[in-house]
């Protein structure tokens, strides 16, 4: 867990502000300056911080944290984020549990991250409920539970979380229960069909070889593989040869498994140069 880029700015409706101009105030070279030397506009983002503003600690918060080897501008992220936390902003409670996982401006500390993550997931927050998912699958800072990876990684996949689509397709697919094996196909489709790499390779690769106790369905696996392939991803290209080279579906299809170990080779694949070694030559 490192501290996310800034992204939103909670509360905030009149000052503009690029995150080039927000990089350079936070840059080294202006460490030294002087609080009433600083621009006009930067000078209403710090007195917006000292009044408490949510948005404003906030954001100044993220761009401390995000400091390189700068341990008092870590301390400063951590007191700025710790006040807009107390006032319930996610954001700031997701940024304080990847200071704590870091031991950035404070104690390392899985547990107290995961205290920050599940107030920030318990918001809403997507990307804190894929954490919080992770770090209760893994037993990271609390107890690893499955059954509370897998709820929290529901709330985020059902916000479009593909992240965590993938990796709660990956959790429920090796799960004995009928019902939530193909909970967990559905999840990882919905992560291919959103464009996961990762998703379609593991979904197809499973299908095809038939495992996690699914049936084998070859054809699916070749429509999941088609669209990488077509597009360069050498690992899918493997994987097609393979189908080509084995499946009982694509019998007619067996000429095809070299052209596609071919491109696979030429993009320096071990596995897929390794066969196009052991197969007779052309005639």
């Amino acid at each position: 867990l490192m501290p996310k880029p800034a992204g939103r700015i909670l509360g905030e409706k009149d000052l503009a502000w690029s995150d080039e101009k927000f990089a350079n105030f936070a840059s080294p070279a202006a460490q030294g300056e002087a609080l009433n030397d600083a621009p006009s506009l930067e000078q209403q983002y710090i007195i917006a911080a000292d009044e408490g503003q949510v948005w404003a600690q906030t954001r100044f918060g993220v761009l401390y944290a995000r400091a390189e080897n700068d341990p008092l501008r870590w301390e400063k992220a951590v007191r700025l984020l710790q006040l807009a936390a107390g006032q319930g902003d996610g954001e700031a409670q997701y940024e304080l549990a990847g200071l704590a996982a870091a031991g950035r401006g404070m104690p390392a500390s899985d547990v107290e991250a995961f205290a920050y993550m599940k107030e920030a997931a318990a918001r809403g927050m997507a990307d804190a409920q894929y954490q919080l998912a992770a770090m209760y699958a893994g037993g990271r800072g609390t107890a690893a539970d499955r059954e509370a990876a897998a709820e929290w990684g529901r709330q985020a996949a059902a916000q479009k979380h593909i992240p965590a689509q993938f990796s709660l397709g990956c959790l429920l697919i090796e799960s004995d229960d009928a019902a939530l094996k193909a909970e967990g196909v559905n999840w990882l489709k919905r992560a291919a069909q959103a464009g996961s790499r990762q998703a379609s390779l593991f979904l197809a690769a499973a299908l095809a070889r038939g495992e996690y106790q699914l049936s084998k369905d070859e054809v699916t696996a070749e429509a999941l593989l088609k669209p990488l392939a077509e597009g360069g991803d050498h690992e899918a290209q493997f994987v097609i040869a393979w189908l080509y080279m084995f499946a009982d579906k694509f019998a007619e299809r067996r000429d095809l498994a070299r052209d596609y170990l071919e491109m696979a080779a030429k993009g320096g694949h071990e596995q897929a140069i390794a066969a196009l070694r052991s197969l007779p030559p052309v005639q």
